[in-house]
């Protein structure tokens, strides 16, 4: 009687190994997506972070914007931060013509990083005074990863001093504050 010898693989055996691939794929795919959210919402607050301290940084020096509302006698009185909707914020100069509220000049406006948003409640609006001498109003701003369900958070405090407090990222609801 002959014997035969297979060199292959049995159905079962490649079944297996395909049903063991596609499991070990989706969690995979699933960490991924996660990982990436993450590291979405993270760079989001640090460029958030950044652009504060540039902010900061201009009305700390005097830097007036290139209008004529701002040209001499007019004083730049610091740089008001304002939190436009779920997805931007803006940065203003104001400058001082003879009026005690002063006179705003838009300066840059700023989208969020796609994926990421303010709360509902959106932050205050806050004013980085001229010369290093803080902030009108201490603020906690806080991004999120969705608008409706959210999973991430990333919060920052800008206290009266000026200082910009990172809190960093958290996944339970953030709890940053500052004066």
């Amino acid at each position: 009687m002959k014997k035969y010898s297979f060199n292959g693989f049995t159905l079962v055996e490649i079944m297996v190994t395909i049903a063991i691939s596609a499991m070990a794929m989706t969690i995979g795919v699933v960490k991924y997506v996660d990982f990436n959210k993450t590291q979405t919402i993270k760079s989001a607050g640090l460029i958030l972070k950044n652009n504060l301290r540039d902010i900061q940084t201009k009305a700390a020096t005097g830097v007036k914007p290139v209008t004529a509302i701002c040209n001499d006698p007019a004083t730049l009185e610091g740089y008001l931060v304002t939190f436009n909707s779920r997805t931007q914020y803006q940065s203003e100069a104001q400058c001082s013509v003879d009026k005690p509220s002063g006179t705003i000049v838009t300066y840059d406006l700023t989208e969020l990083t796609p994926g990421t948003y303010f709360p509902a409640t959106l932050p205050g609006t806050f004013l980085f005074k001229v010369l290093g001498n803080g902030t009108d109003v201490a603020r906690t701003i806080i991004l999120q990863n969705d608008l409706t369900t959210p999973t991430k958070w990333y919060s920052l405090c800008v206290a009266t001093s000026g200082e910009i407090v990172d809190c960093g990222y958290s996944t339970s609801t953030p709890s940053c504050t500052c004066t």
